[in-house]
């Protein structure tokens, strides 16, 4: 079930959406052919409008005892997929030993989330030993700490030694207990901002999509990139929110996806950058192939995604400067926050050195005046000097796991040219 679960979620999040409101009342299996379905996107948010969230809600909606600590916090910035992956470890809790969990009324679980810390973990049933580590894991406290992708969630549970079934070892809580967990709408700060711990998920740690877990296990490279699930043609029952978020199905196009497929295979073995060449007329469907490699490697694991603004007439170095503005989630922050931000992100990748992070911020905002003296304004001297702090950057981010760059129409756009040739020229 579980695994079933972190495969529609790394197809939601592929596609720059968010479920919020992961739970066992939200998992239906269709007792004919065994499959599992994720239903209810009534809280689920694009990640998209997430990263450009300003601020905390004021209203949090979610099921208390399956909320992550930054949903609880109502800290929007800090949200993303691997918000989605702690719910499914509260998820794997309950379905194991039978409860949530935290337990207690609504004020007392989400403390219980905040603090972090499980109580002993009894399952009801036999379970993998490794099963509990897994579990924690994934219910980390820090988004940064948990696993990255859903596939990478999945991978680790399926490497998991298989255990024979069994009937409960003790009385679980009943159904009613267990799936009647209501969503609701909190008000926040009352049940977050007076308590006294720690805070738990630094508004400047919100960029987990390249912070890398110290315990990540990115899955191995699928020889094909066919799935098992084909694309449902109709949504029965979807509500307008939901149709509105999806996007056209590729059909065929098999030879031109096999060559966008090696590819990426290429890169991620040789660990050198490589350039496929979407051609061809008006309307043949360059951009959704384009689209199909980058959303096919996140839910597979294989990669991560930045996305150069199209040319609309605006000078190469804003675009640069949106992207990685978008890329960091520093829109709407102060500078020094935005320094700080990007701090955090470089010091998982290895290079802590704020003067690294208040260049990358500079580019990132190229036209913001800031005080003389204060650290944290940076002067390029040239545009080379511009793409070669941004080509070091997406080198240390790609260590790990590489970056599809999407650039649409790069045969009209100078700068976005010169960004791609500088990679391909980096060593």
């Amino acid at each position: 079930m579980l695994l079933d679960v972190l495969e529609a979620l790394g197809h939601a999040h592929a596609r720059g959406l968010i479920h919020r409101d992961i739970k066992p009342g939200n998992i239906l299996r269709d007792e004919a052919s065994g499959s599992i379905k994720l239903t209810d996107f009534g809280l689920a948010k694009p990640i998209e409008q997430m990263r450009s969230s300003a601020g905390k809600a004021k209203i949090i909606r979610g099921t208390p005892a399956y909320m992550s600590p930054e949903q609880i916090e109502g800290n929007r910035r800090a949200e993303g997929p691997w918000s989605d992956i702690y719910s499914v470890g509260a998820l794997g809790w309950a379905l194991a030993t039978g409860h949530p969990p935290y337990e207690g009324n609504v004020t007392e679980i989400l403390k219980a989330h905040l603090r972090g810390g499980t109580k002993h973990f009894r399952p009801v049933c036999e379970v993998p030993k490794q099963l509990e580590q897994w579990l924690r894991h994934a219910m980390q406290k820090q988004p940064m700490n948990r696993f990255l992708h859903a596939a990478d969630a999945a991978w680790a549970l399926s490497a998991l030694p298989a255990v024979e079934t069994s009937s409960p070892t003790a009385a679980p809580q009943s159904d009613a207990e267990i799936f009647d967990k209501d969503t609701q709408i909190l008000t926040s700060p009352p049940t977050t901002q007076k308590l006294e711990i720690p805070h738990t998920v630094q508004a400047a740690a919100a960029v987990p999509l390249h912070l890398r877990p110290t315990q990540c296990l990115r899955p191995p490279f699928p020889k094909s990139w066919l799935s098992k699930w084909e694309p449902r043609r109709h949504l029965h029952g979807a509500g307008l929110a939901l149709w509105g978020l999806r996007g056209a199905a590729l059909v065929g196009r098999l030879q031109e996806r096999d060559q966008l497929w090696d590819c990426l295979r290429q890169c991620t073995q040789s660990h050198q950058p490589v350039l496929a060449l979407i051609d061809g007329a008006n309307g043949v469907g360059k951009s959704t192939l384009m689209h199909w490699i980058s959303e096919r490697a996140c839910e597979t694991g294989q990669a991560q995604t930045l996305y150069f603004p199209v040319n609309n007439g605006t000078d190469g170095q804003a675009r640069i400067g949106t992207m990685l503005s978008e890329h960091f989630r520093i829109n709407g922050l102060s500078r020094r926050k935005a320094v700080d931000t990007v701090q955090i992100a470089l010091d998982h990748l290895g290079d802590p050195d704020r003067s690294s992070a208040a260049a990358l911020v500079q580019l990132a905002r190229p036209y913001e005046i800031e005080v003389e003296g204060s650290g944290l304004q940076v002067h390029f001297g040239s545009t080379a000097e511009r793409l070669t702090l941004l080509s070091w950057y997406l080198q240390k981010l790609a260590a790990d796991r590489p970056i599809t760059l999407l650039v649409e129409d790069i045969h009209t756009d100078l700068m976005a040219i010169s960004v791609v040739r500088k990679i391909l020229d980096t060593d």
